[in-house]
């Protein structure tokens, strides 16, 4: 039971939520569906992403999934924040440990990331994010850096304009990088139901659903 749970996390695609922490006792959890476009052949990608905070200086989670290229991963990690603006923004430090899946084997992995975000008062409000992590494996010596921004704007009360870019290289491969454009649309007090669209120059379009919850 416990390999199936593994294997269920490992086809996931991985997640990043910027530097802020959840207060003591707070929750988050996302899951999504990617699926190609067009008839093609290839499994849809998943993911599943959750956090918990510890307390007012900590925030752990669980980042599993399966990116663009085709690596699986299931990582737990911890967050706590170094820096904090005037203006809002912060800077965050985390450090996630876990493994990895490709096709030369089973790794184990070490993740270390830094993110920086803060609140936008354009519009009506929103935010910005830029993470940075490097999925290291200490037996080859090899790498995955990936860098990920977002950009949240509030539409109304209930939905939210969202689009991220990501940048993706493997020390082995060339560098990939895809633009999700997308929205976020608020069920209730807890749920936000997440639809986009996943482009990248080297793969099919893919269409995204999800749902996030915060309690």
């Amino acid at each position: 039971m416990i390999r199936l749970v593994f294997i269920i996390l490992l086809l996931c695609q991985p997640a990043m939520a910027g530097p802020w922490l959840r207060a003591k006792g707070d929750q988050f959890w996302s899951i999504s569906v990617e699926s190609p476009t067009g008839g093609n052949s290839l499994n849809p990608y998943s993911s599943i992403y959750y956090e918990l905070g510890m307390n007012d200086r900590w925030t752990v989670g669980l980042d599993a999934g399966s990116d663009i290229l085709g690596y699986s991963s299931a990582l737990l990690f911890a967050r706590t924040s170094i820096w904090q603006g005037d203006d809002g923004g912060r800077v965050a430090i985390e450090l996630g440990f876990g493994g990895m899946l490709d096709t030369a084997g089973q790794w184990v992995v070490i993740r270390p990331g830094i993110s920086w975000g803060r609140g936008l008062t354009i519009y009506q409000g929103g935010w910005v994010s830029l993470d940075a992590t490097y999925d290291y494996r200490p037996k080859d010596g090899r790498g995955i850096a990936k860098v990920e921004a977002t950009l949240g704007l509030n539409q109304g009360k209930r939905a939210k304009l969202l689009l991220q870019l990501m940048a993706e290289k493997p020390s082995h491969l060339d560098i990939s990088m895809s633009a999700t454009p997308g929205i976020a649309y608020q069920l209730g007090k807890e749920y936000h139901l997440v639809a986009g669209a996943v482009f990248n120059p080297d793969q099919p379009t893919a269409l995204k659903l999800g749902f996030w919850r915060e309690f």
